[in-house]
């Protein structure tokens, strides 16, 4: 449309940013690889900002921008599932889709799924269905994979799967498909043990009775909510954007 764009490439991964300067260059898209320090000299002379990063940074990016210069900052965000799942086979697709992009990893990858019918069910479907969806996945960190460890041995020692037949309740043990890294693998969780951690691949299950219980939700950072329930019934807690499952990372151009 006529501007010109300058992207400060993040200093600990800037490939991915010259890559996009590249392909982009002959609309007027250029990229610098500067220290934070060094890249507050961007803003000298811009007209407006539009940043994504950790919460600190974008605080830290605030106070160098002059007070007269429109700004759309976005710092750590998540997006979370509430479902009925009636049709647990078409909730589980949406769900393993919503997953998968971006490896879970982005601020409309949900961070937890929460089940208002048959929580068992909708668990099954996206067993099922994520062994038969391998994809490459990028290198998980240590921090990411003791996380993992950590969130499926309280599915396993307290979650409402534990006190199930032994052949579900091990069944992790039991295939070498579900300790893979490169298909989406659920876990059951009781409502207790919800966390604000979104982690690749995983996808936590936490049965509900109403929606009552998440009234502890509301004034988190959300980015976004997929429900199959109406959207009346979620307005109370502060969703900036609901969609159906599914369609997570996949936002309107324009505001519906």
């Amino acid at each position: 449309m006529g501007c010109e764009i300058l992207l400060k490439a993040p200093s600990n991964c800037p490939e991915p940013v010259l890559g996009l300067a590249e392909a982009f260059g002959n609309l007027g898209v250029s990229a610098h690889v500067l220290s934070l320090k060094e890249g507050f000299r961007l803003l000298d002379d811009c007209d407006a900002v539009l940043g994504f990063g950790a919460d600190a940074s974008m605080a830290n990016l605030e106070t160098h921008i002059a007070p007269h210069i429109p700004r759309s900052l976005h710092g750590h965000k998540g997006s979370l599932a509430i479902v009925n799942a009636e049709d647990s086979g078409a909730c589980a697709k949406g769900l393993i889709q919503d997953s998968i992009l971006y490896d879970g990893r982005g601020c409309m990858s949900p961070v937890a799924v929460f089940c208002l019918g048959d929580a068992d069910a909708l668990y099954r479907e996206i067993k099922q269905q994520g062994q038969q969806i391998a994809t490459p996945i990028g290198t998980l960190s240590l921090s990411e994979q003791v996380h993992i460890s950590r969130r499926t041995a309280i599915a396993k020692l307290t979650g409402p799967n534990h006190t199930l037949p032994h052949s579900l309740q091990h069944e992790k043990r039991q295939t070498n498909q579900s300790s893979r890294d490169d298909i989406v693998n659920p876990i059951l969780l009781n409502k207790e043990d919800f966390e604000f951690l979104s982690l690749p691949r995983l996808i936590p299950i936490h049965p509900i009775t109403a929606i009552a219980d998440l009234d502890f939700l509301r004034g988190l950072p959300w980015s976004s909510c997929a429900t199959d329930l109406p959207h009346e019934d979620l307005s109370h807690l502060g969703f900036p954007r609901l969609c159906s499952p599914g369609a997570l990372q996949h936002p309107p151009l324009k505001p519906q």
